[in-house]
């Protein structure tokens, strides 16, 4: 009864982790940085990917950047992920940073 347990948690972490081994996709979160009269839901509006967080900008009025998937252009993935567009329009009702999403004024 244990290894029945076991195999099935196994099988099912292995569907949990976003890599995964014999050349199919991994993903990875990048940071992108808005520009400054970018549309924070307009994909072409956001900078280069960065590997590592920009320093963090002082303000709460409009995004300054953000923390995504890469939509394999060069930008963030923002059309097909329902979660970080909510998490942008959150961020800039309650005038507060959120986990992926950064403001400034």
């Amino acid at each position: 009864m244990i290894g029945i347990i076991a195999l099935l948690f196994i099988m099912g972490s292995a569907f949990t982790f976003s890599k995964r081994e014999g050349g199919t996709k991994t993903r990875y979160t990048y940071y992108y940085v808005l520009d400054p009269s970018g549309d924070p839901l307009n994909e072409g509006d956001y900078g280069d990917e960065l590997s590592d967080p920009p320093p963090l900008c002082n303000g709460d009025d409009e995004v300054c950047w953000i923390e995504a998937e890469s939509n394999g252009s060069g930008g963030p993935e923002i059309s097909s992920n329902a979660s970080l567009r909510a998490e942008i329009a959150d961020a800039l009702e309650d005038h507060e940073d959120k986990s992926h999403v950064k403001l400034r004024n």
